[in-house]
């Protein structure tokens, strides 16, 4: 499944450019196509959980940290809308939960604080390498 579902589909304006919504490609393999291939820090992958069951998202997640040079960073998130009716002030509110998972190796920066160490010497340090989880919980207010 593309973008939506196939029946809701023609509803959208872009379905006039574009008929198929099954034409887009998949942005989890286009990453991976193209991550090998450059340098250059890329990609925002944006998925919904209604299409992309966890198994499949983290197995293509896996994919793209072990494809792409530098890593992958995996976030989910959930946001909640309310509003305030004893604050007329406040347009719109949200309380947002997110989690990142970093896992980027660097094929080019030392980790130099290893310098003299376990027998490291200078430009010999093993590569630097960050794995992290973030977790936020925030609230948004419009006014």
């Amino acid at each position: 499944m593309g973008l939506t579902h196939p029946g809701v589909w023609p509803l959208f304006p872009a379905s006039v450019a574009l008929p198929d919504p099954d034409a887009l490609l998949d942005p989890f393999c286009v990453a991976a196509a193209l991550g090998p291939t450059t340098e250059l820090p890329m990609g925002l992958c944006v998925t919904d959980a209604t299409r992309r069951r966890g198994p499949d998202l983290a197995r293509a997640a896996l994919t793209l940290q072990d494809a792409c040079r530098g890593g992958f960073t995996l976030g989910i998130g959930a946001s909640y809308e309310f509003s305030v009716p004893r604050a007329p002030w406040i347009n719109k509110s949200s309380a947002n939960v997110r989690f990142d998972r970093l896992m980027i190796d660097y094929s080019d920066f030392r980790n130099a604080l290893l310098a003299g160490q376990r027998g490291f010497t200078a430009g010999n340090e093993p590569l630097y390498k960050l794995d992290a989880n973030i977790f936020q919980v925030f609230v948004s207010i419009w006014f």
